[in-house]
C-alpha cells in the first residue's frame, strides 16, 4: 500500500515538474489576464492557482511610445519588469488589445521572448526564466496599419517559488493604456490613400483618391524655394509644365490635413 502511495506521488510530482519546466520555455497563451482572456495562470483555472497563490497589481510595464500616442505601422519597444524579493523563477506573457478586446499589432521575438497566434502575443523563452528578485524582458511591437484608438498592453508574469509543483507560486499583473497620435494617423492614412502621377511628371500633375476635392499644392524646390502655388480640383489636375527639371517637394492641402509628397519633373 505504502508503496504504490509512494509511486502514486512521484508520478504526480514528475507530470507537475514536466508542466513546470515546460511552461517555464512560454505560456500556452491566453492567461493575460485582459478583457479578453479574463484570467491569469493563478486566477480562474489558471494552472498555478490554488489557496496559497496569489495575484497582485504592480507597475511593471513601460514603453517608448510617446505621450502623443502611437503611430500606425511604427514600432516601438515595450519593456516588462516584475519584481518580488526572494523570487529566481520567472515567466511572463502579454499582448496589446484593441478597443472592441482583439489583440492588435504584432510582437517581434528575439533571444528572450518568444511569441504565440501569430504576434498577437508575447512570452518568455527559457533561457530567461531565472534571475533573483526580478526580471526584465524588452520587445518590439509594431502598431496596427491602422488606427485602433486607444491601446491596452495586459501583462502577467509568474514568480515561482522554485519548488517543483505550483503551489504557493504567486502572480503579478500590469495594464498600461496608450492613445493614438490621431493627426500623425489621419495625414498616415491620407498619405497611403492618395496617388500622385505621374511621377517623374513632363506637364500635368494628377491627384487620385479623393474623388473631387479641392486641393491646394505648394510646391518647393531642392533649395527650399516656393516656386508654385495653385488650387485646383483634384480630377483636373495642375499644370507644370514650365517649371524646369528637377526633384520638388509638394504639399497638398486636403480636408484640413496635410500630405507630403516627392515630384520628379523631366
Amino acid at each position: 500500500m505504502n508503496k504504490r502511495l509512494t509511486k502514486f506521488k512521484v508520478i504526480v510530482l514528475l507530470i507537475g515538474s514536466t508542466l513546470l519546466m515546460a511552461n517555464r520555455g512560454g505560456t500556452p497563451g491566453g492567461r493575460t489576464g485582459s478583457s479578453t482572456d479574463g484570467s491569469t495562470c493563478a486566477t480562474n483555472g489558471g494552472c498555478h492557482g490554488n489557496n496559497n497563490s496569489t495575484a497582485t497589481a504592480q507597475d511593471f510595464i513601460t514603453s517608448d511610445i510617446p505621450s502623443t500616442g502611437y503611430e500606425i505601422g511604427e514600432t516601438y519597444t515595450i519593456t516588462v519588469s516584475p519584481s518580488k524579493s526572494g523570487v529566481s523563477i520567472w515567466g511572463f506573457e502579454m499582448m496589446a488589445e484593441g478597443a472592441g478586446g482583439d489583440g492588435v499589432g504584432s510582437f517581434t521575438g528575439n533571444s528572450e521572448v518568444n511569441t504565440l497566434e501569430g504576434g498577437i502575443r508575447a512570452t518568455h523563452k527559457f533561457a530567461s526564466s531565472s534571475n533573483s528578485d526580478g526580471q526584465t524582458w524588452s520587445v518590439e511591437w509594431t502598431a496596427p496599419e491602422q488606427s485602433e484608438g486607444e491601446i491596452s498592453f495586459y501583462a502577467a508574469s509568474l514568480a515561482a517559488n522554485g519548488t517543483g509543483n505550483t503551489n504557493g507560486d504567486n502572480v503579478l499583473f500590469d495594464t498600461l493604456k496608450v492613445s493614438s497620435n490621431g493627426l500623425t494617423n489621419i495625414q498616415k492614412v491620407l498619405s497611403k490613400s492618395v496617388t500622385v502621377y505621374p511621377n517623374p511628371v513632363i506637364n500635368v500633375l494628377n491627384v487620385k483618391g479623393l474623388g473631387r476635392e479641392e486641393v491646394r499644392l505648394t510646391l518647393l524646390d531642392a533649395k527650399g524655394n516656393k516656386v508654385l502655388q495653385q488650387s485646383f480640383e483634384s480630377e483636373s489636375g495642375v499644370d507644370i509644365s514650365r517649371l524646369s527639371s528637377g526633384t520638388y517637394f509638394a504639399s497638398f492641402f486636403i480636408r484640413d490635413e496635410t500630405i507630403f509628397k516627392t515630384i520628379i519633373k523631366e
